[in-house]
């Protein structure tokens, strides 16, 4: 009776380890850190909730309540990302890259059925180009909002996390990134890195993502690998234009939405050109 109980126990164990496995291997999420309700980040997040609830009143839409809860929805987005300022594919080198680099926050609200977002990134200095196109009241005020956070946009659009866990991959990978702004690149990835190395998978755009990557949706989607998306960077540095690679994307391309009809082009001249603010930002779009 005894060697039977064991039996059994070793039984269920041995198919709960082997249930993790295939789960870990059949879907992906993002790196625990990478998430806003574990990041240091979220205390000075919150103080924004005011600002966040106000953006939506400026907007028109129907009334709806922010709370914390809603920000702990958040993923954080790496802008600018280049192939190139790893020393290779491994964990540790893009890891150690990633560490000190930009990044933006997105934080998806449910709006009437419908998926808006807010993008939060850091006031950049102030360049001297954009100090010719403000009042010197204007760039005090930005001077002010240097390296702390601020809503950059707000707008229609997915909530690129729960795209990422309806994602199926053959590969076990041990993290998981977004990433934005590839050179000759204008969608966002989800960089997947193994002890094989690392290679990318589209995140969707469009506005009907959701349903057209159902969680019943077992499709495999191929991700590109790191060689040939170094390829592509190589070739995109090469031949743009600094202008047009000046644009390329910073924040991805999320569809332009009725309310923000060029949010995206714009908040990636403003961060380049260094003179992000919230309240500027914010008269701007209005």
């Amino acid at each position: 009776m005894k060697k039977t109980f064991i039996l059994t126990i070793l039984t269920v164990f041995t198919i709960a380890i082997c249930s993790t496995t295939v789960a870990q291997a059949g879907t992906i999420s993002l790196q625990s850190s990478d998430l806003l309700k574990q990041s240091e980040d979220f205390g000075e997040i919150k103080s924004l909730l005011k600002d966040m609830q106000q953006w939506i009143t400026d907007t028109n839409l129907p009334e709806t309540k922010l709370t914390e809860a809603d920000l702990e929805n958040g993923y954080k987005i790496y802008t600018d990302f280049k192939l190139e300022d790893c020393s290779d594919s491994s964990a540790t080198s893009i890891r150690n890259t990633l560490k000190n680099h930009s990044y933006i926050w997105e934080i998806p609200v449910k709006i009437s059925n419908k998926t808006y977002t807010f993008t939060i990134g850091k006031s950049q200095p102030l360049s001297e180009n954009g100090k010719k196109n403000l009042t010197e009241s204007e760039q005090k005020e930005l001077k002010e909002q240097e390296g702390k956070f601020c809503i950059i946009s707000f707008g229609e659009g997915n909530n690129l996390q729960a795209l990422v866990k309806k994602q199926k991959t053959d590969y076990n990978y041990s993290d998981v990134y977004i990433v934005g702004g590839i050179p000759g690149q204008l969608d966002e990835y989800v960089l997947g890195v193994n002890k094989e190395g690392a290679s990318f998978t589209t995140v969707t755009q469009d506005v009907n993502a959701d349903k057209l990557l159902s969680t019943d949706d077992h499709k495999t989607i191929k991700p590109i690998s790191w060689e040939d998306m170094l390829q592509k960077e190589q070739s995109a540095l090469e031949t743009l234009p600094i202008a047009q690679n000046m644009t390329s994307g910073s924040l991805g391309t999320h569809e332009p939405s009725s309310t923000f009809p060029a949010a995206a082009a714009f908040i990636s001249a403003l961060l380049l050109l260094g003179i992000l603010g919230a309240t500027l930002v914010h008269r701007q779009l209005h």
